[in-house]
């Protein structure tokens, strides 16, 4: 044989002696990732039976809690198991598996808890059990937030209302202030006569819901969308809305925001709402911020709002820039709120 078949058939040798090794890789290593997944869905099935167990036997106790964060621990994937269970029927079992959705979090949870709910329509205890597991969310994204809402003004439910209103406030940053505040906008008048002439607007109970959520807002996080709505929006009830929410707060950002509606304000009831809120803020960490409005600021909204807020403040520092302030302005209706902040903290 010459050198060239020589060369020849060692290259076809070689070839088949990698294929070789490389078929026996393969194959010696196949069990373990099959055993490996096949572990992986044991250890699911065996935690949401854990779940499941002491649910059962023991109901919402400490064990229970703890085997429900381990399932929830395991994301989207058991996602399909948790919905079976909320149509075992066994309000035991509806409860955990709800409070699991809720814990997971993600849009698909969400949905499958919210899914969960409307079938329970007929079923008061499990449908209870499920909208109480929106108590569990701890986080929402902008595409959870929006079945959130949606859930919000798809019915008026006096069950889930209230709780998809609490939820979505607790959780809300300002993306999703952003979003309630679009939903709110998208709800055009549809207005049916109702005898007597009288007209109703169908859309009007959605609207008060998206009203009463931004209302209940309480992060600092969602500052920068109310102070947006509250200098940019239209709709004088949703503005006000969001201008107590940022009295609620209360923080520098906050009481910033409401200077600014105040000294961008045209309208005499909107000045009302701005300057009231104002009054009733009530935080010991914005105080040197009030005295400051109060000693120096040349709109006398401000200086009232600022006196009235000072006397929410329970302090020596507080009682002495009242008597300080009053003793220089020249509002007399200023100096009327200066005296009646004292009077509430107990100065004659």
């Amino acid at each position: 044989m010459n050198q060239n078949g020589i060369l020849k058939w060692w290259i076809i040798l070689s070839v088949v002696f990698i294929a070789i090794i490389a078929s026996g890789y393969i194959l010696y290593n196949k069990p373990e990732a099959t055993k490996e997944s096949s572990t992986s869905t044991a250890s699911a099935t065996e935690k949401i039976e854990k779940m499941t167990e002491s649910a059962s036997n023991f109901g919402m106790t400490e064990e229970t809690e703890k085997a429900i964060s381990e399932v929830s621990a395991l994301g989207d994937s058991v996602v399909p198991q948790l919905d079976k269970l909320i149509e075992s029927g066994q309000i035991a079992l509806v409860t955990s598996a709800g409070r699991a959705l809720a814990e997971i979090g993600t849009p698909l949870a969400v949905s499958t808890l919210l899914d969960g709910i409307s079938r329970k329509e007929n079923n008061p205890d499990q449908k209870l059990a499920l909208v109480s597991s929106l108590h569990a969310l701890t986080k929402i994204n902008s595409a959870s937030s929006e079945l959130l809402i949606q859930a919000l003004i798809k019915k008026q439910d006096p069950i889930l209302s209230p709780i998809l209103r609490d939820t979505i406030a607790r959780l809300a940053d300002s993306n999703v202030v952003r979003a309630i505040a679009n939903a709110f906008h998208e709800l055009k008048p549809d207005i049916v006569e109702i005898g007597g002439g009288q007209k109703y607007d169908k859309n009007g109970w959605k609207q008060s819901n998206l009203m009463g959520t931004v209302l209940r807002v309480r992060s600092p996080q969602a500052v920068p969308a109310l102070r947006e709505i509250i200098l940019n929006d239209s709709d004088f009830s949703l503005k006000s809305q969001a201008v107590i929410a940022l009295g609620a707060i209360g923080d520098k950002d906050s009481i910033q925001a409401i200077l600014d509606g105040i000294a961008k304000s045209t309208s005499t009831s909107y000045t009302r709402v701005l300057v009231e809120t104002l009054t009733a803020i009530n935080n010991k960490e914005s105080l040197s911020q009030l005295i400051e409005l109060l000693n120096n600021n040349a709109n006398e909204n401000i200086r009232y709002g600022a006196a009235g807020a000072l006397g929410n403040i329970s302090s020596e520092t507080s009682i002495t820039a009242l008597k300080n302030a009053l003793q220089k302005e020249s509002s007399q209706l200023v100096k009327k709120r200066i005296q009646m902040s004292l009077k509430i903290l107990g100065q004659s």
